[in-house]
């Protein structure tokens, strides 16, 4: 089970999820921007993964 995030100014960290794809991830990254793989469930609770895309992504770590 999944615990509740870190407490974080969001306003100071806006983020994205997409697509946890390679070329998604390269696309991020020659952009500047930071990309994790994190996991999600669907409308349908089957188990995925998705990408977190943002500039500082230090809070989640």
């Amino acid at each position: 089970m999944l615990g509740s995030p870190p407490r974080v100014n969001r306003a100071s960290h806006p983020f994205l999820r997409y697509d946890n794809t390679q070329e998604i991830a390269k696309l991020a990254e020659d952009h500047g921007f930071q990309s994790r793989a994190i996991a999600m469930k669907n409308t349908h609770h089957a188990k995925m993964t998705e990408l977190l895309i943002g500039r500082d992504l230090s809070w989640i770590d």
